[in-house]
């Protein structure tokens, strides 16, 4: 893949960890798999301009926390991906995931000790990853069930 396709993707202090990798035969084999998928018809989530969002919306440089997670990027409603980009996120179609609303849950339980306050259990993760929370899909895309996208090798 060619690097300047892709470098607004990502936020600037990503840059030199992850050009290598979109640079690779790696990356080309799972872009080429992608593609072919697509073609053949399955539904690859999240959408393309979305695949790579955490590390636009969480500078590496204010990074604070990493939440790893799988979460169920294969689902669409209404004919829209769930996946935005951001682990649980759900901004597309505006409604929480099961995932997301036991994560706002622990949250409460943990940080008001069972209070049942009133917390805005927002679709939009992207306020955790502007305060450095990188919200990170252990596979960046799936089409169909497949994990394709898998980070293990970065």
């Amino acid at each position: 893949m060619k690097w300047e396709s892709f470098k607004d993707k990502f936020h600037p202090s990503w840059h030199a960890r992850l050009r290598p990798f979109i640079e690779s035969e790696e990356c080309d084999k799972i872009y080429a798999f992608l593609k072919a998928e697509s073609k053949r018809g399955k539904k690859v989530a999240p959408i393309s301009m979305h695949v790579w969002r955490c590390f636009l919306e969480t500078p590496l440089d204010e990074l604070k926390v990493v939440l790893v997670g799988m979460c169920p990027y294969h689902t669409f409603k209404n004919d829209a991906p769930v996946a935005d980009g951001l682990l649980m996120g759900c901004s597309i179609t505006g409604q929480t995931q099961p995932s997301l609303d036991q994560f706002y849950r622990a949250m409460e339980k943990e940080f008001y000790n069972g209070l049942n306050l009133d917390i805005i259990e927002n679709p939009d993760v992207s306020f955790l990853a502007h305060q450095g929370v990188l919200m990170l899909n252990a596979a960046l895309t799936l089409p169909g069930e497949l994990r394709s996208l898998h980070l293990g090798s970065l």
